[in-house]
């Protein structure tokens, strides 16, 4: 039985790091109160850059 269906059964939540978790290469800021990024803004900044 793998390790995330045991703690699914018997109800016990893993903890994430107070900063979030790092994928790979790539360790995510820690969020702005208040700050909401829509589609539409990663869409104008993409187009800005060309990518």
């Amino acid at each position: 039985m793998s390790r995330l269906l045991r703690q699914a059964l018997t109800a016990q939540v893993a903890t994430e790091p107070a900063s979030g978790y790092a994928v790979p290469g790539f360790r995510p800021f820690a969020a702005k109160p208040g700050a909401v990024v829509t589609n539409d803004a990663l869409n104008r900044l993409r187009d800005k850059e060309g990518i």
